[in-house]
């Protein structure tokens, strides 16, 4: 006989440990406390509400959002009672977990929830250095978070800022980071990704990492790419296509 340990959405352990994630995925590169004191408090408790219902769950039927889903499910079986399975309940249907990161499905299993992890399908930092290029009002926020820890203690300095443009910094990052459940072992063994240049997104969870590019054999161009799917390198004929870059290679 099967015991079940259901974990409802708005359940307040597993909310809590989500929250506690979202409150730090953005870790040294800017601090949620310098966004609240210029965007106020309530437009961050929304960001990180909105961060949180996007949370990624990859199912045996596709990929589903933290908010679509009713519950989330930890199975024991008589088996070995130390052991439990994750599940997600759906529209009235029971659907297997799977991690990320791995060539076929595989059942995701841990022995409590603490072992249930949210963290980055792409490294954060690459996409932060992206957006910090293209967005003035995030690259102002941590460029003065890192020259002086005292400025946003001066009210004329954070009207300086601005807001409509670190509101769509935000949403760009919350549309970006891409972040998926995963067990803690899992989470830690991303750490050894391959590194790469570039991405381009072909749908949720499925990307082109460009590791390499504008590489030439005489007149014609080559670059290097692997996707999430098949994790092989591959020397492409023909220009890299267009995506997300920055100058510096990261893990």
């Amino acid at each position: 006989m099967e015991s079940l340990e259901y974990l409802k959405q708005d359940g307040q352990e597993i909310s809590q440990l989500f929250y506690i994630r979202a409150r730090c995925w953005y870790r040294n590169y800017f601090r949620l406390s310098h966004v609240t004191s210029i965007l106020g408090n309530d437009s961050v408790k929304k960001w990180i509400k909105n961060s949180i219902n996007s949370i990624l769950i990859q199912t045996e039927k596709g990929t589903l959002k933290w908010e679509n889903i009713d519950s989330l499910i930890l199975v024991s079986t008589s088996n070995n009672q130390e052991e439990k399975e994750v599940f997600v309940c759906y529209q009235g249907e029971r659907l297997r977990v799977s991690n990320p990161y791995t060539d076929q499905f595989e059942q995701m299993k841990v022995s409590k929830l603490r072992d249930v992890t949210v963290d980055h399908f792409i490294p954060i930092n690459f996409v932060i250095n992206v957006i910090q290029s293209l967005n003035e009002a995030l690259n102002c926020l941590i460029e003065n978070n890192d020259k002086d820890k005292d400025f946003f203690n001066n009210n004329q300095n954070k009207k300086g800022i601005d807001k409509d443009k670190l509101k769509e910094a935000l949403n760009t990052l919350l549309k970006q980071n891409d972040c998926i459940l995963m067990t803690q072992s899992q989470n830690s063994k991303k750490r050894n990704n391959t590194n790469y240049i570039g991405y381009t997104r072909n749908g949720e969870c499925d990307y082109d990492f460009i590791m390499a590019k504008d590489l030439k054999d005489g007149e014609q161009e080559y670059y290097v790419h692997y996707s999430s799917k098949n994790k092989k390198p591959e020397l492409v004929r023909g220009k890299a296509p267009d995506g997300m870059y920055v100058k510096k290679i990261l893990a």
